[in-house]
């Protein structure tokens, strides 16, 4: 193996582990947002969101559903202070 193909394969490596920590973030998010604790969700959608921007081509699917999920989360926050008032 040569260099050229030891540095690919790292760099593929290391893709890799960005993308299934993206992913633990958004299936924790996910989980969180079930149990209506939209402030942790949010955060965790976020924290996987600004990862799959590392390689927006790839994740644009993803970011898109994330910024779905968020948007659902604030407006169900909102829900809830409106039956607080």
């Amino acid at each position: 193996m040569d260099v050229k193909n030891i540095k690919e394969t790292e760099f593929e490596e290391e893709k890799s582990y960005w993308n299934i920590k993206m992913l633990s973030h958004y299936n924790l998010a996910i989980e969180l947002e079930y149990l209506k604790k939209f402030g942790e969700s949010k955060k965790h959608y976020l924290l996987a969101k600004e990862i799959a921007h590392v390689n927006k081509k790839k994740n644009q699917n993803i970011i898109n559903t994330i910024d779905e999920s968020v948007k659902r989360i604030e407006e169900d926050e909102q829900q809830q202070k409106k039956k607080l008032i």
